[in-house]
């Protein structure tokens, strides 16, 4: 097997196991060597076709290598686990069993090495005692007076295609539906039903999430475990420039505006809701606004004639949108007679709108979101 590594000149390398462990150990070394009062010792590298699993016995743990380094206080040994690839449920499992050895054995210290360590991923790893380091320059280390810690280097090694397809249209209503529904415990067949799926395609979902350590399991089924971690990913996704955009103008103040719109919308039996400020500042009484923003189900031509829309190139204070994708309306709200987004695609709306836009976010998210977490998690 082969492990794809981009340089930092962009060349592509690839690894077999072995040499993905040799560069591990390399790249161990080099830490280390920032540390004055250390010295470090040899390295003995595990030979796994050593060792013969009996029948029907459990799997053993077999750390990839051991590193002897002295230390002031005395000797000191790494006990190192080295992937290919982690995720956070994966890391919390190999963090466990690092943790597990190295307290078994005097004066040692568990370290789990991959080309990319996650912030979540070192979390858990922070967590367990262990510490952590990847291709990429992140690392942390801490033991006796040993204190070494890097973050915030990007994952040059992969492209998360993964986690992206987590967001796409139809898999992103199945994020949806957990983020406005934060408390419940959930089956599979109840989620497929309510976010329309079918049952294979969210079982799929539910394990990467699983993997991303964003679900955890519970005598009744399954629940979301950091919803805003998963929140502020599908931000980092989402694009508000997905939805056909039709900018307007019509000679009216906002307020007389939204009560028309909503007025003409609701007699043609036409689905719709307010977004942007239009919606923040109903929910939260964020700030005043000059343009009105709703997404609008269908065609949107006879409401353009009741109102008498003029399209502009410049200068709008209306914006309709068609939306991407269904899911937009999923935990809309009714205010003052209005239909507006749910907070969870009103945060993503203001968070990709930019600008004052993430400004409203963040109070939405100090104010609104944290707090409903808080209650149901």
């Amino acid at each position: 097997m082969y492990v794809s590594i981009i340089t930092e000149t962009k060349k592509i390398m690839k690894f077999t196991e072995k040499e993905l462990i040799e560069e591990a150990d390399q790249r161990l070394r080099q830490a280390l060597d920032k540390v004055p009062f250390i010295e470090i010792g040899a390295t003995r590298f595990e030979q796994p076709e050593r060792f013969e699993q009996p029948e029907n016995q459990p799997t053993l743990f077999r750390p990839d290598m051991l590193m002897q380094i002295s230390t002031p206080d005395g000797p000191e040994a790494l006990v190192v686990e080295v992937k290919n690839t982690i995720t956070p449920k994966a890391a919390r499992e190999a963090s466990r069993e690092l943790a597990s050895m190295a307290s078994m054995m005097p004066a040692c210290y568990g370290v789990l090495i991959a080309p990319f360590i996650s912030e979540r991923t070192a979390e858990i790893c922070k967590e367990a005692g262990v510490g952590y380091l990847d291709l990429a320059g992140n690392l942390g280390l801490f033991f006796n007076r040993v204190y070494l810690e890097i973050q915030g280097r990007p994952n040059r090694f992969r492209k998360d295609q993964e986690l992206k397809s987590l967001f796409s249209p139809k898999s992103s209503r199945v994020i949806r539906v957990l983020l406005e529904n934060p408390g419940r415990s959930w089956k599979l067949q109840d989620l497929a039903k309510v976010s329309e799926l079918s049952t294979g395609m969210v079982s799929n979902i539910k394990s990467r999430l699983e993997d991303e350590d964003l679900l955890r399991k519970e005598p009744s089924g399954f629940k979301l475990t950091d919803p805003e971690r998963l929140l502020r990913k599908w931000s980092n996704k989402y694009n508000l420039r997905k939805n056909r955009w039709s900018d307007y103008y019509l000679a009216a103040d906002v307020s007389e505006i939204e009560r028309r719109i909503a007025s003409d919308l609701d007699d043609l039996n036409q689905r719709y809701a307010f977004t942007l400020f239009s919606a923040a500042n109903k929910i939260a009484a964020y700030s005043r606004y000059n343009r009105v923003f709703l997404y609008v189900d269908g065609d949107q031509s006879e409401l353009m004639g009741r109102l008498g829309l003029k399209q502009v190139d410049s200068g709008p204070n209306i914006t309709l949108l068609e939306p991407y994708d269904e899911g937009v309306f999923y935990g809309g709200k009714n205010k003052a007679g209005l239909s507006v987004v749910g907070m969870v695609q009103l945060y993503l709306d203001l968070v990709s709108y930019r600008g004052r836009g993430e400004e409203a976010a963040r109070f939405l998210l100090d104010n609104e979101l944290r707090k409903k977490w808080q209650k149901n998690i």
